[in-house]
């Protein structure tokens, strides 16, 4: 069985890739949505860390929207992909990802329940965590198209370095 990188592992018939781009890119579109959206709003639970939560749920939820856009188009311009493929690669990264930040959301609904407040540094920690999948998955799907410091480069600067600006700007959008 070969893989390519930008189709996802094929048999004989490239049966495999057909399966999971026909109805699964769908499946993996609307998950990604609902996780980062779930991710977004259990910061918006009854429990607060100095009256950031509803803000910072926000913010996190509206930079994500705006940073993977930015972050596909430079993907494929920096590894000369083509547009779809640079689509396709970051759909894999970003489920991932969000597979690792529903354990925040399970942690934020388990706090919600108990009255709990868990700790800002496991969100931290949970957070990171699921940038360094999604960094490995990014660089599996890319080897062949980007050496690993053009990666990092990107990567850091593309895609997290344009998050956090975002979410500073819709941070400060949304104190009112």
């Amino acid at each position: 069985m070969t893989t390519n990188v930008t189709e996802g592992p094929r048999t004989g018939s490239g049966s495999a890739s057909k399966a999971l781009w026909n109805g699964g890119f769908a499946v993996a579109v609307t998950f990604i949505f609902v996780a980062t959206a779930a991710f977004s709003l259990s910061f918006v639970l009854p429990y607060d860390w100095a009256g950031i939560n509803t803000k910072s749920g926000i913010a996190v939820g509206a930079a994500a929207a705006l940073t993977w856009p930015f972050f596909i188009v430079l993907l494929s311009k920096v590894a000369r992909l083509s547009f779809f493929q640079s689509v396709k690669i970051c759909v894999r990264t970003m489920v991932a990802g969000n597979v690792m930040l529903l354990a925040s959301v399970a942690v934020n609904f388990a706090g919600w329940l108990t009255a709990w407040t868990p700790p800002f540094t496991l969100h931290m920690a949970v957070i990171a965590a699921a940038n360094l999948v999604m960094f490995v998955k990014l660089r599996n799907l890319t080897r062949k198209h980007l050496s690993l410091s053009r990666a990092l480069v990107l990567w850091f600067i593309g895609l997290n370095g344009m998050f956090a600006l975002l979410v500073i700007i819709a941070y400060r959008f949304t104190i009112s």
